[in-house]
């Protein structure tokens, strides 16, 4: 673990690693069946809770039906926007299809991080790996990014930003905020 000396020093060594950046790649990712599966795992579905449903059933179904538009609208993906369009596009269609499975409704947020987790194993699969849209990928605020977040802004900025993330803050906490 590097401990930055400084805003600067920190800015150097990140903005330095980015540039050999290679996403990871799962050999064992060669389907789309397989990407699917692989793509949001139980604590997902757990959190979803449905009582007359499965929710990995519920996903699963849709990715199915989606994933072939969702990969050719990736592969034709050409800035931010484009890609933004395509998150909601396919968050709003997740949110369809659940509610017309379930009768319940689902949050955007949750839904959102969904689709994002399946563009995610879509980017770890050689087969299916779409380079083009790395840049405009969306980083999920949950404990892994938000853990390290809390100790740069309070720890390590000079700066005092009035703002407290906990020290166990998950998606959870942004939901709250």
């Amino acid at each position: 673990m590097h401990i930055f000396e400084n805003i600067d020093d920190a800015i150097l060594r990140l903005t330095n690693h980015s540039k050999n950046f290679h996403f990871p790649t799962r050999q064992n990712l060669i389907t789309s069946n397989d990407i699917i599966k692989f793509s949001v795992q139980q604590n997902i579905f757990r959190a979803l809770g449905l009582d007359n449903h499965k929710p990995s059933d519920v996903y699963r179904n849709w990715a199915t039906a989606n994933f072939e538009n969702l990969h050719t609208q990736l592969t034709s993906c050409q800035n931010e926007n484009e890609f933004d369009l395509i998150i909601k596009t396919h968050t709003d269609s997740f949110l369809n299809s659940w509610w017309t499975t379930t009768s319940k409704k689902l949050v955007y947020g949750p839904a959102s991080k969904i689709v994002n987790l399946l563009i995610k194993a879509i980017q770890e699969s050689n087969q299916y790996k779409v380079d083009s849209i790395i840049r405009f990928q969306h980083v999920p605020w949950d404990s892994y990014t938000l853990r390290p977040l809390r100790k740069i802004i309070n720890e390590l900025a000079d700066t005092n930003y009035y703002i407290n993330i906990p020290t166990t803050a998950a998606m959870s906490y942004v939901n709250s905020t």
